[in-house]
């Protein structure tokens, strides 16, 4: 278990967020840490960030269905979101 995962694990996400950036940017084709950093901006309610994090996640895979269906996910969240504050 890495560091990140550890703060993640103990709801540090502040602290998760800095341990997944520097492993991504030491492995950047290793998709996963696109994928942590993705639902911590969720979970912090980084909603535009979440969603261009997946946006790179689908350009390495484009075959993840699963990847698919959550910027579906997050891009209807976004439209109603912005109906709300109208």
């Amino acid at each position: 278990m890495s560091i990140g995962q550890i703060y993640y694990e103990l709801g540090n996400f502040e602290a998760a967020e800095v341990y997944f950036e520097k492993a991504h940017n030491m492995a950047p084709a290793n998709a996963d840490y696109k994928k942590l950093l993705t639902d911590i901006h969720q979970l912090t309610g980084n909603v535009e960030r979440a969603h261009k994090n997946l946006k790179k996640v689908a350009e390495k895979e484009p075959y993840n269905e699963e990847v698919k269906q959550n910027i579906e996910a997050l891009e209807k969240e976004t439209e109603v979101s912005q109906v709300n504050k109208l």
